[in-house]
């Protein structure tokens, strides 16, 4: 069995694993692109910590959803 801190950081890789270890709230951080899209949803004053306490107890499928709609939108992974 997986033991986790419930609030621990993780790179966002790591986040989608522990999604399926029914973790549905370790915030992942230190994640360019999940910051860059916080900054572009809610200004650059906004920090990932602050805007992710509305997100409680899924902060975890919040994180990736966010990062799938960035992925759609820019295509940085994919290179489009």
């Amino acid at each position: 069995m997986l033991a986790l801190n419930r609030h621990a950081a993780l790179p966002l890789g790591a986040a989608v694993v522990v999604r399926g270890a029914n973790a549905p709230d370790a915030l992942p951080r230190h994640e360019r692109r999940l910051d860059a899209e916080i900054a572009e949803r809610h200004s650059p004053g906004h920090a990932l910590t602050e805007v992710s306490q509305a997100w409680r107890p899924y902060r975890t499928w919040a994180a990736v959803h966010l990062r799938a709609l960035r992925e759609q939108r820019t295509a940085e992974i994919a290179g489009r």
